[in-house]
C-alpha cells in the first residue's frame, strides 16, 4: 500500500520528463512544473489527462485477469481498455506499450491473455473507431504540423538501438523477482528512449511520440517508488520521511504554479474570440477558414462550417492538407504565392480568412510569412487590432455548384503548386452563364440541392467524398463519386430543375460497425451479470 501511495504521490507533485529531458524542461520553464496541468491549460490536452486517469485502471484490472481469469475480470479490462481507447488517442498509445510490455512480463500466460482480449477490446469500440479511421490516422500520422514520421535511414538505426537496450535490460531484469518493480523499469526503458529521441533528434519511433512524456512521468514515479521501498527497513523510512516533507513544500509550489497559470479572464476580450465571432456574424452559414488558434474558438460560437479545425491527423481528405500546407507555408509558390492561395480557397467553398498581423494577441500567426498576403487580393472585412478578416469572392453562398463535367479535377494534384485543373474547376464555378445551385444544410447528416441541370453538367458539392453519401431524387438513387479534390460529385439523372437529397449514412461499414459494437456489449453485459450471480 505504501508503494502505490508514494508512487501516486510522486506523480502528482512532481514531473520527471523535466528531470529527465532537456528539451522539455527548457520549453516547460523549469524543473518544478506540473506537466499535465501544463498540457491541460495551455494545449487543450483535457482528453489525454482523462485517458491517462483511466490508464492505471485498465493496467490493473489487465494484471488481475492474468493472474486469476475469469470471466468477470476479463469484461472489465475489455471495458476499460475501450474505455482509454474512446477518450483520447495518445493515451491508448500509452496504454498499449504498457499492456505489451506487462504481458512480456508476465510470459507466455501474459501474452496469450493480451491476444484473447484485444480482439473484443477493439469490437467494442469499432463502432466508434472503425477501420477506415484508424487508415486515416495511420496515414496522416506520417507527418503533421508538430512530428515528422518518416520512417528514414535515423528512424530504422534508432529502432535498432532501442531494441537492443530494452532487450538488454530485459536480459538483466530476467531473475527480479518483484515483477511490479520489473514492470515499471521496462515501461520506463521503452517510453524514456522513444521520447528523448523526438524531443532532442526528432527521430519519432511512434506518431508524436513526444506526447508520451506523461505517460513516461506515470511509469517513472512507479519505478522510483518501487525500487526505494526495496531499501532496508530504516534507509527506506528515512527516504519516505524525506519526500514526505519535501511534498509539502512541493505542493505550495505547485498551487502557486497553478495559480499563475489559471487565470479567469472574460473570452469575450480575447483577439481569438472577437475575430470568431465576427467570422460568425459577417458569414453566418457560410463556410469559412479561421486560422490558427481562431479555429479552436469558432465552433463555439458558431454552427458555420469551417475548412480547418485542427487535428489534422484525423482528416479524410489528404487534398484539404496538401491545401493547407501551401496556404500555411507558400512553399514554391514565389510571386504567385497569393494567387495560389486564393485559389485553393475558393474550390473548398471558403468564404473568408481571417489573418493575423504581428500587432495580433493571436498565438500561432500562421501568414507570419507575409501577413500582407491578401491585401492586393481579397476585400477587407474587418480590421482591427492587428487581426483582419478577407473576404472570398464566391459566387454563390452554398456548397453546391453546377458545373460542366469536363471543368471536374479528375487527377489529384501532385503538391500545392499543382493548380492548373483547379484554376480551370474555378473558373466555372465564377461562370456566371451557369445556373446557381441552392445548397441547405438541414441536419448534420442531411441536406437538400435545387439547381437547374443541363447536359453534360454535374453537381459538384464542396464536402468531402465518403462511401457513406447517398443522393436521390424523389426517392430514386443518383451515381455519386469522388472528384481528384476528393470531394463529392453527384450526376443527376434529371434534367431541368432538380431537387436532390443528400444524406450522410456512413455506408456499409457503419452499419457493421454499430451491429458489432453493440452485440459485444451485450456479451459483455451478460458475462458481467452471470459472473456477479457465482459471487
Amino acid at each position: 500500500m505504501d508503494r502505490a501511495f508514494f508512487s501516486a504521490l510522486a506523480w502528482t507533485v512532481l514531473s520527471p520528463s523535466t528531470l529527465l529531458i532537456v528539451p522539455i524542461r527548457v520549453e516547460a520553464g523549469g524543473v518544478f512544473t506540473l506537466q499535465r496541468l501544463r498540457a491541460m491549460v495551455i494545449y487543450g490536452a483535457g482528453p489525454e489527462v482523462v485517458g491517462l486517469a483511466l490508464l492505471p485502471v485498465a493496467l490493473l484490472l489487465f494484471h488481475l485477469f492474468v493472474m486469476r481469469g475469469g470471466r468477470l475480470l476479463a469484461a472489465l479490462t475489455v471495458m476499460s481498455i475501450g474505455a482509454v481507447a474512446l477518450t483520447n488517442t495518445m493515451a491508448l498509445a500509452a496504454l498499449a506499450t504498457g499492456l505489451l510490455i506487462l504481458a512480456l512480463v508476465h510470459g507466455g500466460r501474459g501474452v496469450r491473455m493480451l491476444a484473447t482480449i484485444s480482439l473484443p477490446a477493439y469490437l467494442l469500440v469499432c463502432r466508434w473507431l472503425p477501420p477506415s479511421l484508424i487508415a486515416t490516422i495511420r496515414a496522416n500520422s506520417v507527418i503533421t504540423e508538430s512530428a515528422d514520421y518518416h520512417w528514414g535511414n535515423r528512424t530504422v538505426v534508432a529502432a535498432v538501438c532501442v531494441t537492443y537496450f530494452i532487450a538488454a535490460i530485459w536480459w538483466l531484469s530476467r531473475r527480479w523477482q518483484d515483477s511490479a518493480l520489473r514492470f515499471a523499469f521496462l515501461w520506463s526503458a521503452l517510453l524514456l528512449p522513444v521520447v528523448q529521441l523526438s524531443e532532442s533528434s526528432g527521430i519519432n519511433l511512434l506518431p508524436q511520440a513526444f506526447r508520451l512524456h506523461l505517460a513516461l512521468e506515470m511509469a517513472v514515479s512507479l519505478a522510483v517508488a518501487l525500487a526505494l521501498a526495496r531499501l532496508p527497513g530504516r534507509a527506506r523510512m528515512i527516504v519516505a520521511c524525506a519526500f514526505l516533507a519535501a511534498s509539502g513544500w512541493l505542493t505550495v509550489r505547485g498551487y502557486r504554479f497553478a495559480t499563475r497559470l489559471i487565470q479567469a479572464i472574460d473570452i469575450r476580450q480575447s483577439a481569438d474570440y472577437r475575430v470568431a465571432n465576427e467570422l460568425a456574424r459577417r458569414f453566418p452559414g457560410r463556410r469559412v477558414m479561421a486560422a490558427g488558434a481562431v479555429s479552436y474558438v469558432f465552433n463555439i460560437v458558431s454552427d458555420s462550417p469551417q475548412f480547418y479545425g485542427g487535428h489534422e491527423q484525423f482528416n479524410p481528405n489528404w487534398m484539404t492538407r496538401v491545401a493547407l500546407y501551401q496556404l500555411h507555408t507558400g512553399d514554391g509558390a514565389g510571386v504567385k504565392d497569393g494567387d495560389i492561395c486564393v485559389l485553393w480557397l475558393k474550390a473548398f467553398g471558403v468564404h473568408a480568412i481571417n489573418v493575423t498581423g504581428a500587432g495580433s494577441e493571436e498565438h500561432y500567426k500562421p501568414f507570419r510569412r507575409n501577413p500582407k498576403l491578401f491585401e492586393s487580393l481579397l476585400p477587407a472585412e474587418y480590421s482591427a487590432g492587428g487581426d483582419t478578416i478577407y473576404r472570398v469572392p464566391q459566387r454563390t453562398a452554398g456548397l453546391a455548384h453546377v458545373v460542366p463535367e469536363t471543368a471536374l479535377v479528375v487527377t489529384a494534384p501532385r503538391d500545392g503548386l499543382d493548380v492548373a485543373a483547379v484554376r480551370s474547376y474555378v473558373e466555372a464555378l465564377d461562370d456566371e452563364s451557369l445556373p446557381p445551385a441552392e445548397y441547405t444544410q438541414t441536419s448534420l447528416e442531411t441536406a437538400r440541392i435545387r439547381a437547374s441541370v443541363g447536359a453534360g453538367q454535374v453537381i459538384s458539392v464542396q464536402t468531402s467524398f465518403h462511401s457513406g453519401w447517398r443522393a436521390s431524387i424523389a426517392g430514386k438513387p443518383q451515381p455519386i463519386a469522388s472528384d481528384g479534390l476528393g470531394m463529392l460529385v453527384i450526376r443527376p439523372q434529371c434534367q431541368g430543375e432538380c431537387a436532390i437529397d443528400l444524406v450522410f449514412t456512413g455506408g456499409l461499414e457503419l452499419a457493421l460497425t454499430s451491429w458489432i459494437s453493440g452485440l459485444t456489449a451485450l456479451t459483455l453485459a451478460m458475462l458481467f451479470v452471470s459472473s456477479l450471480r457465482r459471487l
